[in-house]
């Protein structure tokens, strides 16, 4: 597969830029087939996307709530341990 970017021509900041057409690879470095999902996974994106927004709701509106309660550190222990699990999955090379 190969992409390619031609600059317009009637535009003046890409004058000196020369077509560029870059081929992508279809593996990866870790050796694995670069393969598309089936259509049922895509769909499943709009659900996911409302359980993300849900989850970050409930961890802003449980912030809210300690700091609201009286003890300030409890609110931010909260959101800590979001930020925590979060930072955690996006480390992860292989789910």
């Amino acid at each position: 597969m190969s992409v390619a970017f031609e600059p317009p021509a009637n535009n003046l900041q890409f004058y000196y830029t020369p077509t560029t057409r870059l081929s992508l690879p279809y593996t990866t470095d870790n050796n694995l087939a670069l393969k598309p999902y089936n259509k049922d996974v895509y769909s499943m994106l709009p659900a996911l996307q409302a359980l993300s927004y849900a989850v970050v709701g409930l961890a802003l509106g449980g912030f809210l709530f300690g700091l609201i309660a009286g003890g300030k550190l409890i609110g931010v222990e909260m959101m800590m341990v979001v930020q925590v699990a979060y930072i955690g999955l996006i480390s992860i090379d292989k789910l």
